[in-house]
């Protein structure tokens, strides 16, 4: 609360004379109230500061900003304010190398230019999860009629046709607006590739799901080979959209091992090459921890034992006053001798 009450005094009285570091003060503020998850007060101060942000703070930091307050906006349920905020995020970035001289100029490195790329792959995403939410909507038809060859073969023809078509579009569609994310530059970030990576092999994974469920008539359930040649056929046409799934998997996987990066995107790709791909992918658990973002080997490291297997006893800290009256003890002990 102090550092609140300091901040905004700062901006009140040095705002104008320094506003670089106001306008720094004011992402700050802002970013505490998102770590918290107080997605209003994220927005109620960046409406106090982000004019400033803006007129005074470097490329990456007003990046930072407006990416920060769109985040805040779609918690928030205003998808039309945080549709305005994403646009400008990518705006900002709509000549890469202009861009990353302008962090450079402004005494940049690498660590800005990262995070300036972190938050145009989020927008990116941003927009292409909306494009995704209008494929998903596009659903397997379900079918109601009986189960003979005649009522089904007709569904097939024209309801799971059309289906089929219709989904397909619309997946190429959107795999090209996660693209956007992996074609970013100079260099995209790892984060929002594996995440782009992920939904794109989600899409064709389940679309290649979908197809494989279709129905088949009672008839060629009792015949093995109809029932197998049915099914053979349904794997056959589908098998391209199932390689373009794993491919679109393996950049995900790809990334997150190469960066050291694993969350919950990163972990669907490995369960679903896993389980489709058995003999060349395997979840091995102890080798990448928990999907919680970036792994950390050092937290992850064993305690270390004595040769004969037991912990390394670990000595208890002792306070100055503990080590006065021991020496005092050792002393007087010495005296009595």
């Amino acid at each position: 609360d102090k550092a609140l009450e300091d901040a905004a005094v700062f901006q009140r009285k040095y705002g104008a004379r320094k506003p670089k570091q106001a306008a720094q003060i004011g992402i700050a503020i802002a970013a505490h109230y998102g770590d918290k998850g107080e997605w209003n007060q994220v927005r109620k101060s960046f409406a106090k500061s982000m004019r400033l942000i803006d007129r005074s703070a470097p490329l990456d930091v007003r990046m930072q900003a407006h990416t920060l307050l769109a985040r805040a906006l779609t918690k928030l349920k205003s998808k039309t304010a945080a549709d305005r905020e994403y646009r400008k995020v990518i705006g900002l970035w709509k000549d890469p190398a202009k861009s990353a001289k302008a962090i450079q100029d402004a005494g940049g490195g690498n660590r800005e230019l990262g995070r300036a790329l972190e938050s145009v792959g989020e927008a990116l995403f941003y927009f292409a999860q909306l494009e995704k939410a209008k494929a998903d909507a596009i659903e397997f038809p379900k079918y109601k009629g009986k189960k003979d060859k005649e009522g089904i073969t007709k569904y097939i023809g024209t309801k799971v046709k059309d289906w089929y078509t219709k989904k397909r579009d619309a997946i190429k569609k959107v795999s090209a607006e996660y693209g956007k994310v992996v074609a970013l530059q100079p260099v995209p970030p790892p984060r929002w590739v594996i995440a782009a990576g992920s939904q794109v092999g989600q899409m064709w994974g389940k679309f290649v799901k979908d197809f494989r469920s279709a129905p088949i008539p009672k008839e060629w359930e009792k015949d093995y080979e109809i029932r197998t040649a049915y099914y053979a056929g349904l794997d056959e046409a589908s098998e391209p959209f199932k390689i373009q799934a794993k491919g679109a998997y393996q950049i995900c996987l790809g990334y997150s091992v190469k960066y050291q990066y694993f969350d919950q995107y990163s972990r669907a790709c490995e369960e679903w090459l896993a389980d489709n791909y058995k003999a060349e992918f395997h979840l091995i658990d102890e080798f990448s921890g928990s999907p919680n973002k970036v792994n950390n080997p050092l937290e992850e490291q064993a305690f270390p034992l004595e040769l004969g297997g037991e912990p390394v006893a670990v000595k208890p800290k002792i306070s100055e006053e503990e080590k006065a009256k021991m020496k005092q003890e050792a002393e007087a002990a010495q005296k009595s001798k």
